[in-house]
């Protein structure tokens, strides 16, 4: 049995999203405030009936719950069972759609509407929904009414017209939500998936749908958490809360599952005997001790005829020896005490927090795995052990990568499911199975895990039209399809080099190893709001880039795309030759980028000739080289580059003529020399082709006058581009989030 499906609805930014879950891990990737944490709260609340509050209701709700609230004070002819249709579709609701064979349906007596056909999928409907929908509606009118009045006494005093406590329904909610409002929970038809477009599994319940009676969830699927705040401290602060120190996890895991005291067997005999002669012998210490000051007592006059005698009897509790700061310690073995044996011990505070937060996941995972099992020490039967232990152990963890560098994240995802799998009993019974959601930041932990557990967290674009912010969840497993070329090279290429681009608010994807250097340089001195954006740079040849566009689309983030024009003319033999770019010589583009996505144009003149509109599609924008107007030795004259070396050259004549480097380097300085376009154009061209372009990106970074080179034509009109297409996505991001603010 396991969770194939969860989809949240009215849950902060979560209007209406699916969620596929894989069948051990899920990663959620994404930008920034992208609603990954909503979604895994959203599961551990509905699945542990937590409370919510009024704000864990979307946003974009509050109106329409507004609107209701306004039709109750006006309207004398109320169809409240309208109108708690109307609020219920308004409401936070988790859908769990549960994969299972028949040999599990014993576990779903008396709960199912149907099995199905379909995958044998179980579904269950979670609402946080009106208890009883008259209540509201009487004490909302009535407190409603109640406060017009104070307002109205106190605008005929002052003129002025308070807006008092519930300004509106949804208020009046926020306040007093746990009193009118509650989970309930439905049987889904699974039936009805197979008539379901793909993605709209949220469809509504049949009119005569009952609650059921008992909370099937929570029988069926045990939630273990790991939140991002994990309560680690330097040696000298402690902080409340969650409380991440390994001697308290260790205190707790020994009282649960290792004390001798707690349903002793013959193992713990030993044990028990240390602890009994421990507790003699310091009873008789404690008596010698205060023999004295309890003689003085009696000198005193107590204790009198009547009064009782003090005694003093210690109790020794193996757990108790774990509670104190250094319970746990670190053994440093290269420094020895003075016997030269003992090493070297410190606590566990002064131990970095990368391992202390490794080491205490990793300490999490063990006790949540033996908590769902409900491990003891006594050894009972496995049948009677199995009817009490839920089928599904789902494990939420949020940015374990806090403080752990790159390696050490990648350990963590690599072992973490062997961990929760760790057991005798669970590898006879394969039919329950721990399942990991997990949300992050760090492109090493993306890196590690298989695409297909990758769901990626898209920002809608907020508009003119909406001003809420949305959530839509892309599963990336079915980006490419299946198994083409396109999805291997995708794969194997993001594996070896780039998993920033899930987290990045817009994307650049550049030729080679110069733009790869020097393009951040360019932002860095001519574009500093780009420069504080989040951009993940991609180096990816032209030949390959347009291989990439399913997953640019469907992270539909800005991307900018730089590239170059390639200019090739079939020779005598009938290949494409590189050849200097020239308008009317019947010359096509070798680059496939420029061939396959955005433009999909191979002649030269056409390329030469496109408009800005021309070279952007959707929120993809190519840049490449066109003709450009450059003064050399007092004249104007046209030139037209073929890569990135030379458009850079070309614009920087003077500067190149007074530089010396590599063999690029001091090839184009000669071509500054010539006089005329000719000899310029062919001595560039024949110093980039013979010439290392990372050596020549390394001279340039040396240069003296870097920051005084002009930017190339077409890369400072995409650069310009990317960054105004980013600074529209922050001002509606800012406008929404200042409008929750408000309305909170």
């Amino acid at each position: 049995m396991k969770i194939k499906y969860v989809d949240i609805q009215n849950f902060r930014k979560l209007k209406k999203c699916e969620v596929e879950i894989s069948e051990k891990q899920t990663i959620f990737v994404g930008a920034n405030n992208s609603g990954k944490t909503s979604a895994i709260i959203a599961m551990q609340y509905f699945i542990e009936r937590k409370k919510l509050s009024g704000t864990d209701i979307s946003l974009c709700n509050w109106d329409a719950i507004n609107e209701i609230g306004k039709r109750w004070l006006v309207d004398e002819s109320i169809d409240l069972k309208k109108d708690e249709k109307d609020l219920i579709k308004l409401m936070p609701t988790l859908d769990v759609w549960i994969s299972l064979i028949p040999s599990e349906y014993f576990h779903f007596q008396g709960t199912l509407t149907s099995i199905g056909s379909f995958g044998r999928l179980a579904g269950f409907r979670s609402i946080y929904m009106p208890k009883k929908l008259e209540d509201l509606f009487k004490d909302f009118i009535e407190k409603k009414n109640r406060v017009s009045e104070i307002e109205t006494h106190i605008e005929a005093k002052s003129k002025k017209r308070p807006e008092l406590w519930p300004r509106n329904l949804k208020e009046f909610i926020e306040e007093r939500i746990e009193s009118y409002f509650e989970y309930k929970t439905y049987a889904l038809d699974s039936s009805r998936l197979a008539l379901e477009p793909e993605g709209e599994r949220c469809f509504d319940l049949p009119s005569k749908s009952l609650p059921l009676k008992k909370d099937i969830l929570s029988n069926i699927v045990k939630i273990s958490m790991i939140p991002a705040s994990r309560g680690f401290n330097d040696t000298n602060e402690e902080k409340v809360g969650y409380n991440g120190k390994l001697s308290s996890q260790l205190q707790s895991y020994y009282s649960h599952f290792l004390d001798p005291t707690d349903g002793p067997s013959n193992d713990d005999a030993d044990a028990l005997m240390a602890i009994i002669n421990a507790k003699e012998t310091f009873d008789n210490e404690l008596k010698r001790s205060f023999e004295e000051p309890f003689n003085e007592l009696e000198n005193v006059g107590y204790p009198g005829v009547s009064s009782p005698r003090l005694v003093l009897s210690s109790k020794v509790e193996p757990v108790t020896s774990l509670n104190h700061r250094s319970a746990v310690q670190y053994e440093i073995d290269r420094f020895k005490g003075e016997d030269g044996n003992e090493p070297y011990r410190l606590p566990e505070q002064y131990n970095g927090l990368g391992y202390q937060n490794l080491i205490s996941m990793v300490f999490h995972l063990i006790r949540f795995r033996d908590e769902w099992l409900k491990k003891v020490k006594v050894e009972k039967d496995e049948d009677e052990q199995a009817l009490k232990i839920q089928p599904i152990h789902l494990v939420l963890i949020e940015e374990p990568e806090a403080h752990l560098h790159s390696q050490v994240q990648q350990v963590f995802i690599r072992k973490a499911m062997e961990i929760l799998g760790n057991d005798d009993w669970l590898r006879k019974n394969c039919n329950y199975k721990s399942q990991m959601v997990l949300s992050t930041h760090s492109g090493d932990i993306a890196h590690e895990v298989d695409f297909s557990d990758l769901r990626y967290f898209e920002r809608l674009e907020v508009n003119n039209s909406t001003t809420i912010p949305m959530v839509k969840v892309k599963n990336l497993s079915k980006v490419f399809g299946n198994g083409d070329n396109t999805t291997r090279f995708v794969k194997r290429y993001l594996k070896s080099t780039h998993c920033d681009l899930f987290f990045a608010d817009g994307i650049i994807a550049v030729e080679g190893a110069a733009e790869r250097m020097l393009v951040p340089q360019f932002i860095e001195h001519h574009y500093r709001e780009l420069s504080t954006s989040y951009i993940s740079l991609l180096e990816i040849g032209g030949s390959h880039a347009h291989r990439l566009k399913p997953l640019i689309e469907l992270l539909n983030v800005p991307t900018l795309i730089i590239t170059d024009l390639d200019a090739a003319i079939k020779n005598d033999n009938g290949r494409w030759e590189k050849k200097m770019p020239q308008k009317g010589g019947k010359q096509q583009t070798n680059n496939g980028t420029i061939k396959k996505w955005v433009i999909c144009e191979n002649d030269i003149d056409k390329l030469l000739s496109l408009s800005f509109d021309k070279k952007v599609s959707g929120n993809t924008r190519i840049a490449y080289q066109g003709e450009v107007d450059i003064t050399h030795r007092k004249k104007n004259i046209k030139f037209v580059a073929n890569t990135f070396e030379d458009a850079l050259f070309y614009h920087n004549i003077e500067f190149f003529g007074n530089q010396d480097g590599g063999s690029m380097m001091k090839g184009l300085k000669e071509a500054a020399k010539m006089s005329s376009k000719d000899d310029v154009m062919q001595g560039a061209f024949d110093a980039i082709k013979k010439g290392n372009k990372g050596e020549f990106a390394l001279d340039l970074l040396m240069a003296e006058k870097f920051s005084d080179l002009v930017i190339p034509k077409y890369i400072a009109e995409g650069l310009k581009w990317i960054e105004e297409e980013l600074n529209k996505r922050k001002k509606n991001l800012s406008l929404s989030e200042s409008l929750t603010k408000e309305a909170e």
